[in-house]
Parts: structure tokens; C-alpha cells; sequence
């Protein structure tokens, strides 16, 4: 599912900046030669650098997003299975009279351990998720001012 939104997500950027480069291109005069001065065009070349390098950071941001949701998925596949594995031990360890009862209690233990593990590595892969997509937002932000300035 979140894969899904991501994927959506990421698509209406993609979309909007489609648009506001198209918007950008009819409103404003071709890239002047080499021999036109910058300031006789709308659109100086540092600024269409600058949109240029917006939209390639935004792209690179929008990929490890999509790479650190799948991992997060990992995290939450593997932490399922701990889980359903530390409960059927314990179910077994239920049923478990005399010997075994101490290998199944350390077998436990460490599936315990291991669930807590993936639970910390999708936290972080959770904040680092929040992180990227702040700063794409402020990078759509950023590409906005821009367009903005570019335009008037």
C-alpha cells in the first residue's frame, strides 16, 4: 500500500513539473547563442541550471524514498515473521513439559532480540523516509519560488 501512495506520489511531482516546464517553455524566449548577452532573455541560464538541478535532486530523492519504502517493507515482513515464530514457540514451550523447555525459552529470547532489531531498522528507515520527503518538499518549494520569479 505504501509502495502504491508512493508510487502515486511521485507521479503528480513528476506531472507538476511536466506542467511547469511546459508553462516555463511557452512563456519565455528561446536559450539566447553564445554571443547574446545573458540579461536579454527572460530566462538566464543560471536560472535554468538551477531548475535543472532541482528536478535531478528531486528525481535522485524521489528513487532512495521509493528504495527505503522497500526496505521498511522488508523490516515489517521479517519482523511478522519473528513475531508469528515467537508464538508458536511459545504455544510449543506451553505444551513443553521437562527438558527442551530451557532451549525453546533461549530460542525465544533471541527471535525476541531479532524482532527488536528490525523494529529499531524500520524506525530508522521510517525517519529517514520523513527526512527525504522534506526535503523533496522543500525542493518543490524551491522549484516553485523559481518558476514563479522565472515567469514574471
Amino acid at each position: 500500500m505504501l509502495l502504491v501512495q508512493g508510487t502515486l506520489a511521485k507521479l503528480q511531482f513528476l506531472f507538476f513539473l511536466f506542467l511547469c516546464i511546459l508553462i516555463c517553455g511557452c512563456e519565455t524566449k528561446e536559450l539566447p547563442h553564445a554571443d547574446t548577452p545573458v540579461g536579454d532573455s527572460e530566462v538566464s541560464l543560471d536560472e535554468k541550471n538551477r531548475l535543472d538541478q532541482i528536478i535531478k535532486l528531486t528525481t535522485t530523492l524521489n528513487a532512495k524514498i521509493d528504495m527505503l519504502r522497500e526496505r521498511s517493507e522488508k523490516h515489517d515482513t521479517q519482523l511478522k515473521m519473528c513475531r508469528q515464530e515467537i508464538q508458536r514457540l511459545r504455544e510449543h514451550l506451553a505444551r513443553q513439559t521437562g527438558e527442551g523447555r530451557k532451549d525453546l525459552k533461549a530460542r525465544i529470547q533471541i527471535l525476541k532480540d531479532l524482532a527488536n532489531q528490525e523494529k529499531k531498522a524500520k524506525k530508522k528507515v521510517r525517519l529517514m523516509i520523513q527526512v527525504h520527503t522534506d526535503r523533496s518538499k522543500a525542493l518543490a518549494a524551491d522549484f516553485d519560488a523559481l518558476f514563479k520569479e522565472t515567469a514574471e
